[in-house]
């Protein structure tokens, strides 16, 4: 019985958003009875485009280009505020034409590598959070940088130009605020250990890609869904959800 409580414990911590989801969507079963009309509450676009990049990133981390990446950026860099730069507005730059979730799937795990090869997991954390609100600004840029970028453009039938200069003030203080950061973070000098020749293992390729995916991720946002759905269905929520946007 302690084991099983110590695993409970350990997987709840290893997977705290996806646990928390979980007891959610099951709370809100019982506002709503389980029907059919729970597969109509998970976009399964998302869920199956959420996949495929997941399958994409784990391709090129066994490919090696991730690596391959890493070396020549290392090269290029000459400090860890110069190296953090990169990887933060790498983030910025990618997710005005390939939007902000796509963007940190790809760079958060290519930043994590870059980290750890210069022996600087005590930035990871920074790094990643600094990554996060680069790549949601980034996306404010163009209006196909987001989907809410895409319903507020079509839905309010204006201009790209005026659209672009509605946002700007807020993306040059953002982009100032990353800035800002940025400087504290430790101008160190970058310890690059011999790194080896970059070689590609064939072996079970096609079972490492799949076993990479983060499987619980995407019951992560089934369990959202379904949550949100169950929520939308709840009268009372409803009307008090609607009267909290509307004002």
């Amino acid at each position: 019985m302690a084991g099983l409580t110590d695993k409970t414990i350990t997987f709840f911590r290893d997977e705290t958003v996806f646990s928390i989801s979980l007891i959610l969507a099951i709370i809100s079963c019982f506002f709503i009875r389980p029907n059919q009309g729970y597969i109509s509450y998970i976009n399964w676009n998302t869920i199956i485009l959420l996949f495929i990049i997941m399958v994409i990133v784990e391709i090129l981390k066994n490919l090696a280009v991730f690596e391959v990446l890493v070396k020549k950026l290392l090269k290029k860099t000459a400090n860890t505020r110069g190296l953090v730069a990169a990887l933060v507005f790498s983030c910025f730059i990618s997710s005005i034409f390939i939007t902000n979730d796509v963007s940190l799937i790809m760079f958060v795990p290519f930043a994590v590598m870059a980290l750890k090869k210069v022996q600087r997991a005590d930035l990871i954390v920074i790094t990643v959070c600094l990554q996060t609100i680069a790549a949601n600004v980034g996306c404010m840029i163009l209006p196909i940088g987001a989907p809410h970028n895409i319903v507020m453009y079509t839905q309010s039938n204006i201009s790209f130009g005026s659209f672009f200069m509605i946002l700007l003030p807020y993306i040059l203080v953002s982009v100032a605020f990353l800035s800002v950061i940025l400087c504290f973070i430790p101008k160190d000098d970058i310890v690059i250990h011999e790194m080896l020749e970059v070689q590609v293992d064939r072996k079970n390729f096609i079972k490492r890609v799949f076993r990479g995916v983060d499987y619980y991720l995407l019951l992560t946002f089934i369990a959202l869904f379904i949550l949100i759905g169950n929520l939308e269905n709840v009268t009372f929520l409803s009307e008090i959800f609607k009267k909290w946007i509307i004002g």
